[in-house]
């Protein structure tokens, strides 16, 4: 049984998105701003709850951008033509549309005409009068009671009245539906515990949405050839068998959110209480051993500080970088039409500063084909590139096409191993063979205290991993050069390969013995 969908419908600024962020009760789900036009994709949220019989339900809420059904009115404005498509689709998938309306605006045409098209659709609908702020309003919102095959609430998101009442309401919608599945709401949740969290960064219409649907297999993130039509991220789930060699990184170490618990716990249960479905279970239980659900998050395009415009955008840039600080995995896209840019070497900087896995993939080589198909026009590519970032050598460059799905397949495998990578545990004692190894092939000195020294390691060992860190017993913990660290950091990842992920060193002056050290 599915879990039923409701989507917030309504023309531009009427408080769609602050009533989405009310009934999740979240309110940094999706950018406010008393401003047409900053919803523009369909956001998915999840409102879990347990009903009378505490049993564990989900509703699916889609908040959408301002809807205009008559197209011919905003073809002049491309961006609100994106938003209305988007609104469309939210529409066609509901059980259940929510048509927003504001109670000071009065019941104009637009609305009369966002009913006519649900309608249409021949979807069941309610309406919320919102910006029902004060008494004072009362015997306004008279005009709409016209609409008499509708439920009717009087709401104020801003101030939270009348939506207890609401999702009341909703609750008990989601308790008597019985829907039927459908690949509509492909990758909205995940279908087995969370193995990872993966967020698409880069510049404005690199094609980062473009990405995203393609890894889904929905059209979650509005695609526009105008840059910056994604403001708020946007989030997806996908499935990815990591195979049995790892399954021991599987079992141990990935994470659970609260907010993330999959679909995959309640088919457990189900496939528990049938006797006769022994065969399923035995193939469940295999499929619960190696595959994993990755969230994945598209975000807004990142531009250099100079060139950021207003709240809107300062708003979707914290957020793109909140993602960044979220995720285990960053996918840098590169436009491989124009290569590298400052703005994109900064922004890989902060990936790589955050201790985040970094994948750069070269998006749009279908439209440079005569040099991702040649050899050598391909070699000498990735050495103008390497040449860029010589402080990037261990990120392996991943050759896609997002809108036709080249290289797709590449990513992925770069997925599994830069999540694998960050769990590895490395043994105490191989780890102090390679540095003492390291230390004795290259020594150096440091000066200290008005003296100068030999460096010595004493002994180190894996304090973490996520990214993997370790922690080194040292004579001398200051002055030792960039240059050195890069030197010990350098043959632990040839040691141990550790690729596209940041390796930290942390040097500490202390008396001990390395059997003193725990071994992970």
């Amino acid at each position: 049984m599915r879990s039923p969908v409701i989507s917030l419908i309504g023309r531009p600024n009427v408080g769609k998105s602050t009533i989405f962020n009310r009934l999740l009760g979240n309110s940094m789900k999706a950018i406010t701003y008393n401003k047409p036009g900053v919803t523009r994709d369909r956001h998915y949220g999840i409102l879990s709850y347990s009903n009378e019989k505490e049993e564990e339900r989900d509703i699916i809420l889609i908040d959408t951008g301002g809807f205009y059904p008559d197209l011919e009115k905003v073809e002049d404005d491309k961006l609100y033509s994106v938003m209305a498509e988007q609104a469309r689709l939210a529409v066609k998938e509901s059980d259940l549309v929510l048509i927003v309306m504001d109670v000071r605006d009065g019941l104009l045409p637009f609305d009369d005409s966002i009913v006519k098209f649900t309608r249409k659709e021949k979807k069941d609908f309610w309406i919320i009068v919102n910006k029902f702020d004060d008494d004072k309003l009362i015997g306004t919102e008279a005009d709409f009671y016209k609409f008499s095959d509708s439920d009717i609430f009087l709401t104020s998101a801003e101030h939270n009245r009348g939506l207890n009442d609401l999702k009341e309401k909703l609750l008990g919608f989601s308790d008597n539906f019985h829907g039927e599945e459908s690949n509509l709401f492909e990758g909205v949740k995940p279908n087995f515990p969370i193995g990872g969290r993966v967020s698409i960064i880069g510049a404005p219409n690199v094609g980062k949405s473009t990405l995203l649907n393609y890894l889904v297999g929905n059209e979650r993130a509005s695609v526009s050839q105008i840059a910056g039509t994604t403001i708020d991220p946007i989030e997806g789930f996908i499935d990815i068998d990591f195979g049995q060699d790892v399954k021991h990184l599987l079992n141990n170490s990935f994470r659970f959110k609260k907010d993330e618990i999959s679909l995959y716990e309640k088919v457990q249960e189900a496939l528990e209480n049938d006797d006769d479905n022994e065969e399923s279970e035995q193939e469940t239980s295999l499929i619960e051993d190696t595959i994993r659900s990755l969230k994945i998050v598209d975000t807004a395009g990142i531009r250099r500080k100079s060139h950021i415009d207003g709240f809107i955008e300062s708003q979707s840039v914290y957020r793109s970088l909140r993602a960044i600080s979220e995720s285990d995995v960053v996918v840098y896209l590169v436009n491989g039409e124009q290569g590298l840019t400052t703005q994109d070497k900064k922004l890989m900087g902060i990936s790589i500063e955050k201790g985040k896995t970094l994948i750069i993939a070269i998006n749009k080589i279908d439209l440079k084909e005569e040099v991702y198909s040649d050899k050598k026009e391909k070699k000498e590519f990735l050495l103008d590139f390497q040449y860029e970032l010589p402080w990037l050598k261990y990120c392996h460059p991943v050759f896609i096409s997002a809108k036709k799905g080249w290289g797709i397949n590449s990513l992925k495998k770069a997925l599994i191993e830069g999540l694998v990578s960050r769990k590895k545990s490395i043994p105490t004692g191989a780890l102090n063979r390679v540095l003492h190894s390291l230390v004795d092939s290259n020594p150096i000195m440091i000066r200290g205290s008005g003296r100068t020294n030999n460096f010595k390691l004493k002994y180190g060992a894996m304090v973490k991993s996520d990214p993997p860190t370790f922690l080194l017993f040292v004579n001398k913990s200051r002055g030792i050069p960039t240059q050195y660290r890069r030197y010990l950091v350098n043959g632990i990842r040839k040691a141990f390969p550790i690729p596209n992920t940041p390796i930290h060193l942390v040097f500490r002056r202390g008396k001990g013995k390395p059997e003193e050290m725990t071994t992970k």
